[in-house]
């Protein structure tokens, strides 16, 4: 049974709004909600996602989005507004990646953690900055 709470705010296509985060806010808020049945995630999710972000949508599964499950309108969409970026690259990124002048150690390992988002790393990812940290003045 779904809970009535306050509408979430529409997905903000052109103010570039990162679809990755507005999903996993989606997430929660069908959490909060508490709507779990295929069906109505999908009709929340479409009712929710806003003009510009439905009009895509649309674009994208040649003007029918009602008939694919909400799990595949979120990949779809995913996959179109932020693809996966090159594992190899983001690892270069991540490698070069050095302290800059006056950053302190914190904001350092921060910015790192974000740039391994894609690199693959797994449970490494601790070791990789852990050890990054170690050798930060």
């Amino acid at each position: 049974m779904a809970v009535s709470i306050a509408p979430m705010s529409p997905f903000d296509l052109e103010g570039g709004e990162d679809f990755v985060e507005y999903a996993e806010r989606f997430e929660m808020y069908l959490q909060a909600s508490k709507v779990t049945e295929g069906n109505m995630k999908r009709a929340t999710f479409l009712s929710q996602l806003g003009a510009s972000g439905y009009k895509l949508l649309r674009s994208l599964r040649g003007n029918n989005p009602s008939n694919k499950s909400y799990e595949d309108l979120v990949k779809l969409l995913r996959e179109h507004l932020k693809p996966k970026p090159n594992v190899i690259a983001q690892r270069f990124r991540f490698y070069k990646r050095d302290r800059k002048q006056g950053e302190s150690v914190s904001e350092y390992v921060a910015e790192l953690r974000k740039l391994s988002e894609y690199c693959e790393f797994g449970e490494k990812v601790e070791e990789y900055t852990l050890e990054t940290d170690l050798f930060v003045d």
